[in-house]
């Protein structure tokens, strides 16, 4: 297991922190003993498996990230679809209230030359 905070040359782990879902080598490990920020991270010794809970992890959010904007895509576009059938719907109803002036306007002139 390779130390997670090592750049370049990467050394071994010796613990793995439960909270940061990471692993260290014992100099970078000091943080996680001296800081009292740290007192609530459990430390255990280095494993394959917290890699790939943390492996899992990141999975997890990039498939809750792109499921997340797939959704709100479709909200979006079901707005869009919405707006259109209203407009669309408008336009019919001014289309047929045209038509209707139309054939009242005939029906008058009809009568008018039937007198």
């Amino acid at each position: 297991m390779e130390c997670d905070s090592c750049t370049g040359r990467k050394r071994k782990a010796v613990k793995s922190c439960l909270v940061c879902l990471a692993s260290y080598y014992e100099t970078h490990l000091q943080p996680h003993h001296e800081s009292p920020a740290f007192n609530n991270h459990r430390l255990v010794q280095a494993t394959r498996r917290l890699q790939e809970q943390s492996s899992a992890q990141v999975s997890t959010e990039c498939t809750e990230k792109i499921f997340t904007e797939h959704l709100n895509l479709l909200w979006r576009k079901q707005s869009e679809v919405v707006e259109m059938i209203k407009a669309q719907e408008m336009a019919t109803a001014r289309q047929a209230e045209i038509l209707l002036e139309e054939l009242e306007q005939e029906i008058r002139w009809s009568q008018e030359e039937n007198r």
